[in-house]
């Protein structure tokens, strides 16, 4: 393995957890963002782990982006999260 199959995602999921060392040192604002790479696993890894649907995914992306991402504030984000939240609420009632 190199750190081209790191940033390329061609690793497991075990081998990443073991790198998140590198890849925090690493700023890729595609692949690998900081604001979505603060702790143990990606938020990404989490949603898809979880099977999470579009909005509940969404909300908790904002979520745990919130007031780590540059140019955004942390309201902005716990906003958007709401909104998506609200959306999938509506769609449950109907």
């Amino acid at each position: 393995m190199n750190a081209k199959d790191m940033l390329n995602g061609n690793i497991d999921y075990d081998t990443k957890v073991h790198v998140m060392g590198f890849m925090d040192e690493y700023h890729d604002p595609v692949e690998n963002p900081k604001h979505y790479t603060r702790g143990k696993i990606e938020v990404l890894d989490f949603i898809e782990d979880q099977g999470l649907d579009y909005h509940k995914g969404n909300a908790v992306k904002y979520i745990c982006r919130a007031g780590y991402k540059d140019g955004c504030s942390e309201l902005q984000d716990i906003e958007k999260a709401i909104t998506y939240l609200r959306r999938k609420a509506e769609l449950l009632r109907k």
